[in-house]
């Protein structure tokens, strides 16, 4: 006994469409993971030199907070003042 030729077609051509989907899903999924690693990779070494560029301005100018629109820099009090909230009981 056998399905119809009709049948058997389709059948093969979901295999087909199924099997060739899932092969494009593992290239992207793959060509994705090698796109995140190399991001990944580029924040890791920015982070890297955002923290040797922090420490120069520290050595430089001391504790400071920097206008990041202007360059303009204000010390930073070394002995601010903590409020300290109690309860009243």
């Amino acid at each position: 006994m056998k399905i119809t030729e009709e049948q058997l077609v389709k059948l093969q051509e979901f295999r087909n469409f199924f099997a060739s989907a899932n092969a494009a899903l593992g290239e992207a999924t793959i060509a994705y993971e090698g796109h995140k690693n190399n991001i990944l990779k580029q924040v890791s070494e920015k982070e890297s030199e955002f923290v040797m560029l922090k420490e120069a301005l520290r050595d430089e100018y001391g504790d400071v907070n920097i206008d990041i629109t202007t360059g303009e820099y204000s010390k930073v009090e070394a002995n601010a003042e903590l409020t300290k909230v109690e309860d009243d009981e």
